[in-house]
């Protein structure tokens, strides 16, 4: 899927993509903006929220509206997506500009998806000293009981270094999906259930949840030691219930968890990340 500002692009912009071996689907990146982002550092906040598998014709016109709290902004952009029947919503790189803080997110309805890892080289995925990074703020819309999974993408702008841009170029952030079929609908299906691990590197070979236990296995690199990759499965406010060595790594649940998710880290520095799975009371 690519995605432009306030631009539909549908499979139909891209006949030769599709195949038995590959599929384009639609999308857009709706944006918003308000004018209450002085404290923010600048005077305006710009809200970007993807339109995945988006159905409205490519040459219906959108332009950007002006709200005049950054959460009206983020709402606006949610609701448009939503009022798209098959459409995905999905907030996009909170952390760029510092635009979104967790008070802008928490009462926003209707998005499925939150970029944790946002591969544009001023996403600010980490956060500072003075702002939480994209992990935390999505751990604490967890543990409001918000269903909302985390992608990574590239946020491309340059397909090239060629172009004069030497940075945001493509396959450095990317999501894999356990879909039922190579179709709009099945990947689609799989997005809103969670059915997909997020990566900027780091492949894994089986991801179960069986019973009370999560186990994942990891696809090594050759050159690298299977014990220099390391799991983390984490539960409520980030805390880190349990670390795993090796490309095999299992948690089971004890029941206190409210949630469980898992990420990997690879000895390059890649990740990937496992969906939240809720404890069941």
């Amino acid at each position: 899927m690519i995605t432009d500002h306030n631009r539909a692009s549908t499979a139909a912009h891209f006949p030769q993509y599709n195949d038995a071996n590959f599929l384009a689907i639609s999308g857009e990146e709706v944006t918003e903006e308000a004018r209450s982002g002085s404290e923010r550092g600048h005077p305006n906040v710009a809200v970007h929220v993807n339109a995945i598998c988006e159905t409205r014709p490519d040459d219906m016109p959108v332009s950007s509206t002006w709200s005049s709290t950054v959460e009206g902004a983020l709402k606006t952009a949610v609701d448009f997506v939503d009022s798209h029947p098959g459409a995905i919503a999905q907030i996009n790189h909170p952390n760029y500009e510092w635009a979104l803080t967790y008070d802008d997110l928490k009462n926003i309805n209707g998005a499925a998806l939150i970029e944790i890892a946002n591969q544009h080289q001023i996403a600010h995925n980490a956060g500072d000293a003075k702002h939480p990074s994209v992990e935390k703020l999505w751990d604490r819309l967890l543990g409001d009981g918000k269903q909302i999974y985390g992608v990574a993408s590239d946020d491309m702008h340059a397909l090239n270094a060629g172009h004069g841009v030497k940075w945001a170029h493509p396959g450095h952030g990317w999501v894999q999906v356990a879909a039922s079929a190579l179709t709009p609908e099945g990947i689609s299906g799989a997005l809103k259930s969670g059915h997909f691990y997020s990566s900027t590197g780091v492949q894994l070979t089986d991801v179960k949840v069986a019973g009370a236990t999560m186990s994942i296995a990891i696809t090594g690199k050759p050159g690298f030691n299977a014990r220099q990759y390391v799991t983390e499965f984490i539960g409520r406010d980030g805390k880190v219930l349990a670390r795993v060595v090796g490309l095999i790594a299992a948690y089971t649940l004890k029941g206190s968890e409210s949630y469980v998710r898992a990420r990997v880290h690879a000895p390059d520095g890649k990740y990937a990340w496992v969906q939240p799975v809720r404890v069941a009371h």
